[in-house]
């Protein structure tokens, strides 16, 4: 068995009403001598969040105008489009860079062209990527949105909000799976 390290105490009344400090028997624990399952399981891949939430992604080419983004942008409720040339992604552009030409020059939107604004360089995953590392590199290089290529082909896009949501899901999953070992474990 496995005993609390730390003394637990109460707080009784003591003489002349200051507090004095009781202290409670510890709880003792058993041994576990095995991890519970979802210790063990592999890291969550890239694969099981486009598995949830679909494998959808707009793209705009990159001859439209930021305008025409921006209407993509909005009827689709996202934050990021990917711009491809033949079928194969070339950039992103986000809201953010929207915002940014929008504060130099409003009234040019309907003439500036997506790819005269667009991030050529992307930071793309692979969907074998680890849920871990491509949110290290989200975070470090402040990225929302991440097109997931395989092979060089657009197979998905996963955002910080994806990969929160998923963060979440997996969470409450080992809490009911340790839940459950607890219960099956006293």
């Amino acid at each position: 068995m496995i005993v609390g390290d730390r003394a637990v105490r109460n707080r009784a009344a003591g003489p002349r009403g200051t507090k004095v400090l009781v202290a409670r028997p510890q709880r003792v624990y058993p041994r576990i001598t095995s991890p519970p399952p979802a210790v063990t399981e592999a890291a969550m891949k890239i694969e099981e969040i486009l598995h949830r939430k679909g494998r959808e992604v707009v793209t705009i080419t990159e001859e439209k105008t930021i305008l025409d983004a921006v209407q993509v942008l909005v009827e689709h409720n996202i934050g990021g489009v990917v711009v491809v040339h033949e079928g194969r992604p070339v950039g992103i552009l986000t809201e953010r860079d929207v915002l940014r030409v929008t504060s130099r020059n409003p009234l040019e939107l309907h003439a500036i062209r997506v790819n005269a604004l667009m991030t050529r360089d992307m930071v793309t995953a692979t969907p074998e990527s680890e849920l871990h590392q491509v949110m290290e590199v989200m975070t470090e290089r402040r990225i929302r949105h991440l097109p997931v290529l395989e092979d060089g082909r657009l197979v998905g896009i996963v955002s910080i909000g994806d990969l929160m949501k998923s963060c979440l899901v997996k969470a409450e999953e080992e809490n009911l799976q340790l839940k459950d070992y607890i219960r099956g474990a006293v």
